[in-house]
């Protein structure tokens, strides 16, 4: 498929030389021969036939999370499209009032190739991007396609062509695009959406007039308004593990609740810019008896199972609840009702929600949640500003809860980094000197969570990454710090709380280090936050805890600090990791192995192969034993034996060994989770990127433990193979045994495909819905930080990485390359 391409033509000046009729020009002949008269010149071709068209148009936001419209270029030669507009008709018009609004422009140079296409982008008033206008599913629509000459070469009409264009509702398809069918020459029917590709088969014909209303069904005796009140809002996640909102009917009589919306306050609102959206409406029909409950889950897109936003326990909160005539029937609000709706920061109490007491008609209380029933006995209550913090220089979380609360995937804490010019200095010397340095600078540090500071005087902080690796501040080698000059890079650092200071002062909540990721080569910002809460969410414990996290970084001498913008911070794989899960590991603290390229756990020769951390300097080694280093010598002997037995032994004998070494089930579930991600670049498929650890110093006693690592080349973005697509019972080479082999037995392969099969359920944690919708809440976390003082990674982008071998996976948006719904369909069903 050609891509849409963007030219700006140079017209070159031509000069020609006037001449009279009775005195016509002859060219220079040195020989004073007359010319011969040049034959009758060939008739120049009759240019081919513009025919852009108007291909799709979706009102449902399939594209980077917008609706769009689709032109397409069915034509043989390219077209220039400059001087070319787009209108909207609508009763409310304001370009020819009444009747049409010019919604965009072609831009200057704008060429769209043969057989090419143009998506454009609703409410956009960049024409580059899109046009400036909404586009809907449910009501008439009417847009025309103009050339540069003013003639109309193309329109989609939905609905009465009247004037003025009245827009009056029709039914509404979620689901589909309005398209032509055949691609670029058929009449338009619904057809799912494909921005930028050949449309599909019709999936049904798209109605023009609204369908005669259907009797009102009988309502259920009684029914009329009741009495219905926000009862109870819980922002810990106590039902079927998340967070409600509860509606209550106090009245005798079933309350009809069609019509109804709930709204939610919020500075960054888009349904009433800056100050709500509407974050619910109740599904027609749908009813409340008297004294009966209805609990809406937090997250939902569907409205029969709750409301489309969050809704927390540690912020500024506001929902009201609205009846069918826009009447606001009841609010709940939590802090300083202003607007904007500022959200700001409040005391959190994880075991309570926000209930009415008495039930139905008190004011609001922490109380016990109870969704479904009625609210308990107060047990405090509602703060609404934030406590003035007590003196306290450092202020520093338990060891028991030191993970969660750094690893916090609700909120978005800061990381302040001073560095003194020499140490900084040192590190780019360092850099310079070996790129794969691990050389620690000294710095101080401050974590700032909930407006409270955590302060660590004399960190340490280091470079991290294999090929990503990059000079911090560009320049030639041996260049040093240019002050407020400086070019900053992106680059991964490792913060170690107690690398110089080896003190209890120097650790938040038990945790030492901090692994500050930059989210290289993913526009999305999502990846390997998503692949490592998936594990988690999976059961697998291995898998590390993540957040997101805002960084700022200061050299001594500049005039400011440097915005380094949104970082993954990810959990350190190292002792502390092993002591944090005993449950799991067992006691004790053994030989944990950092598995790089080439670790294929088949071949056992050659120098250098098994490294200990402690002589492993900057090189890249296959297998380096990370903890027990004193014991490099039976470490190394134990991970040979166990290498040897898992490729030499065979049948039972297999089968046996590894049911004695290794939880099997656990080992499957785990690699599901990679494969279904699409992680390309691991064991299996390319012998790089894991752990392993042995919870034993014992040579053949000990359980063998398999831990993910590093994924942010997922989700799409993949090399060597169609990570969407590949079957997932031949992921990689059959010669890495620790999984082919397993497959081979029918009781671990249906282990292996039943965890796939309940991971990819549209209803279960790969299912694309569920999937979109979490990664929506992080994004809008983090969107309005994205931008930094780098310069790079500016914006959110629904696109792998550049370098991908398949460009077209999606995970922002539904469609046909939705990389969830692609991966469903790869997974054997028998």
């Amino acid at each position: 498929m050609k891509k849409i391409f963007l030219c700006v033509c140079c017209v070159a000046a031509l000069l020609a030389t006037s001449c009279t009729d009775e005195d016509p020009a002859i060219p220079e002949n040195p020989n004073h021969e007359q010319p011969n008269p040049d034959p009758d010149p060939e008739p120049e071709p009759e240019p081919s036939e513009v025919k852009v068209v108007l291909n799709e148009l979706c009102g449902n936001k399939a594209y980077n999370g917008n609706k769009f419209i689709e032109l397409y270029n069915a034509g043989e030669d390219a077209a220039t499209m400059t001087g070319w507009t787009l209108r909207k008709y609508a009763s409310d018009a304001t370009d020819v009032e009444g009747v049409y609004n010019v919604c965009w422009r072609a831009p200057q140079g704008l060429i769209l190739a043969a057989d090419g296409y143009l998506v454009l982008e609703a409410d956009q008033t960049d024409p580059k991007k899109g046009f400036n206008a909404g586009l809907s599913a449910k009501k008439e629509v009417k847009f025309e396609l103009v050339n540069a000459e003013g003639e109309v070469v193309d329109s989609f009409i939905r609905g009465e062509d009247a004037t003025p264009f009245a827009e009056k509702s029709l039914p509404e398809n979620k689901e589909a695009s309005f398209s032509r069918v055949p691609n670029g020459e058929g009449e338009f029917a619904y057809a799912l959406p494909t921005p930028g590709e050949a449309n599909g088969e019709a999936t049904g014909e798209i109605e023009h007039t609204a369908p005669d209303p259907e009797p009102d069904p009988e309502p259920n005796p009684g029914a009329g308004e009741g009495n219905v009140v926000l009862n109870e809002l819980c922002g810990n996640k106590v039902y079927n593990g998340n967070k409600f909102i509860e509606l209550y009917n106090l009245s005798d009589e079933a309350a009809a609740m069609a019509g109804w919306t709930l709204r939610k306050y919020a500075s960054d609102a888009t349904d009433v810019v800056g100050v709500y959206n509407i974050c619910w409406t109740a599904p027609e029909g749908l009813t409340i008896d008297a004294g009966g409950y209805l609990v809406l889950e937090a997250d939902q897109t569907d409205p029969s199972k709750g409301f489309s936003a969050g809704l927390s326990a540690k912020k500024e909160v506001k929902f009201e609840l609205v009846n069918a005539k826009g009447e606001v029937v009841d609010s709940f609000i939590r802090g300083e009702d202003a607007t904007p709706f500022a959200e700001k920061s409040l005391p959190e109490n994880t075991e309570a929600s926000f209930s009415r007491v008495p039930n139905g008609e008190g004011e609001f209380a922490y109380a016990v949640p109870t969704p479904g029933e009625a609210n308990g006995e107060a047990t405090g209550e509602i703060e609404h500003t934030a406590a003035t913090p007590e003196p306290n220089p450092n202020p520093n979380p338990t060891v028991a809860d030191g993970l969660s609360y750094i690893f916090d995937l609700e909120a978005l804490p800061e990381i302040h980094l001073e560095i003194p010019l020499e140490q900084w200095n040192t590190l780019l010397k360092e850099y310079d000197k070996d790129i794969n340095t691990d050389a620690y600078i000294h710095c101080d540090a401050r974590f700032i969570k909930d407006g409270e500071e955590h302060s660590f005087a004399d960190a340490g902080l280091r470079l991290r990454g294999n090929t990503s690796r990059r000079r911090p501040e560009a320049g030639n080698n041996g260049e040093m710090h240019k002050g407020d000059n400086a070019d900053w890079q992106h680059v991964h650092f490792m913060l170690n709380l107690r690398k110089f200071q080896k003190d209890d002062a120097h650790e938040l909540g038990g945790v030492r280090k901090i692994h500050l990721k930059w989210c290289k080569d993913d526009p999305a910002y999502v990846r390997e936050i998503y692949c490592y809460n998936l594990f988690r969410r999976y059961g697998i414990e291995a898998g590390i805890r993540c957040s997101y996290g805002r960084l700022w970084l200061k050299v001594e001498g500049d005039s400011r600090e440097t915005y380094y913008g949104v970082y993954e911070m990810l959990e350190a794989i190292d002792e502390e990791y092993l002591k944090n899960r005993t449950e799991l590991f067992g006691e004790g603290e053994f030989n944990l192995w950092k598995c790089g390229y080439g670790a294929d756990l088949k071949e056992t020769g050659g120098s250098n192969r098994f490294v200990n951390d402690d002589d492993a300097g900057t090189g890249n080694y296959p297998y380096v034993l990370k903890t027990n280093c004193d014991k490099f010598a039976s470490a190394k002997e134990q991970l040979i034996d166990f290498i040897l037995k898992l490729n030499g032994k065979t049948g039972d004998s297999f089968k046996t060994w590894i049911n004695q070494v290794t939880d099997v089930e656990l080992l499957l579930k785990t690699y599901a989770v990679n494969v279904a991600v699409g992680m390309w670049d691991d064991y299996w498929g390319n012998m790089n990127n894991y752990y392993i650890y042995f919870n034993s110093n014992d040579k053949y006693d000990y359980q063998f433990f398999f831990i993910p690592y590093d994924y942010d080349n997922t989700l799409g973005t993949s090399n060597i193979i169609d990570a969407g697509r590949q079957d997932p019972t031949r992921w990689g080479d059959s010669s890495r045994k620790l999984i082919s082999k397993l497959l081979e037995y029918p009781e671990y392969r249906k282990i292996y495909l039943d965890a796939l099969r309940e991971l990819c359920n549209d209803d279960n944690l790969f299912g694309a819905t569920g999937s979109m919708q979490r990664i929506a809440v992080w994004q809008n976390l983090i969107r309005q930080y994205v931008p930094n003082d780098t310069g790079e990674d500016m914006v959110i982008e629904d696109r792998p990485a550049s370098w991908s071998n398949h460009s077209e996976y999606r995970i922002m948006s539904p469609g046909s390359n939705n990389f969830f719904t692609v991966k469903k369909s790869s997974i054997p069903q028998q």
